[in-house]
């Protein structure tokens, strides 16, 4: 069990302060009541919910393909240990 749980741990737990901090540099900038998608304007909250989430998601996402990419690649790197 925690063997699974680790990897997840080391993915989003980054992801996540990382979408933090996006989000308050981008909301720095933005007035999210300015934000309006067609006829549809979300209220602030609705919008700093939706952008956090959608940052947590991207974050994740690239965080989950470098872990399997390391995971992948991790035999091929590891040295060759001679016995003489």
């Amino acid at each position: 069990m925690v063997r699974r749980l680790l990897p997840m741990v080391q993915i989003l737990w980054p992801a996540f302060v990382v979408a933090g901090i996006l989000e308050m540099l981008v909301f720095a900038s933005f007035d999210p009541s300015d934000l309006s998608l067609g006829a549809w304007q979300p209220e602030r909250l609705t919008t700093y919910s939706l952008t956090f989430f959608l940052f947590w998601a991207l974050a994740a996402t690239s965080s989950g393909v470098s872990h399997w990419l390391m995971s992948q690649g991790a035999p091929a790197l590891r040295p060759r240990l001679s016995r003489n």
